[in-house]
């Protein structure tokens, strides 16, 4: 398969499984499901987790089958990119699913960075006005900053949650994610 064909068929893969991965998400901070967007996610996904769901059915707050399409979707996408990056050596079926799993953790890692910083926005753009992104960002984001808040409540009126929630978040990603990560060098 050629190089550009590749890239599509990767951005594809990866698209789709965000949307599982923010439909498990949202089911699993309660979102509001009557919302547009939220409606909308679930109408994208539909065709591919009703037949999981016959196996694996929905909890109170797990939606195991958008967190498995999510897994299966990340993991084609890891063989996709090392065929596209015409890797021979063969790695064990572990390795990829190892790999696909940690892509979904960097992936909701990315989601949650990007609820808190655009719930943070929001409520200084537009605190007292409603927008549906805004209503997702903030069930995104509070359930994830409700420890922090614990630890660290407000402070003359100013809450600092989500600046180190950002943190945690940003040094998850930038030091734990690739310390855990298989990689060719590590098989020997």
């Amino acid at each position: 398969m050629a190089g550009p064909l590749l890239f599509i068929v990767d951005f594809a893969v990866l698209v789709f499984a965000l949307f599982c991965l923010l439909r498990f998400l949202l089911h699993l901070a309660g979102a509001n499901f009557y919302s547009p967007i939220v409606n909308s996610i679930m109408r994208i996904t539909d065709p591919v987790l009703q037949p999981i769901r016959k196996m694996l059915p929905v909890s109170q707050r797990l939606d195991l089958a958008s967190l498995l399409a999510t897994l299966v979707l990340e993991t084609i996408s890891v063989c996709i990119r090392v065929m596209h990056a015409g890797i021979v050596d063969i790695f064990p079926l572990w390795a990829y699913v190892w790999n696909g799993a940690i892509s979904a953790v960097q992936m909701a890692i990315w989601v949650y960075l990007v609820a808190i910083l655009a719930s943070v926005i929001m409520s200084w753009v537009a605190p007292n006005v409603y927008s549906p992104l805004a209503e997702i960002a903030k069930q995104l984001a509070d359930p994830f900053l409700a420890p922090i808040r614990k630890f660290l409540p407000p402070m003359a009126g100013f809450d600092f949650s989500p600046m180190l929630g950002m943190l945690v978040l940003l040094m998850a990603n930038s030091y734990i994610i690739p310390l855990i990560r298989f990689t060719p060098q590590l098989a020997t």
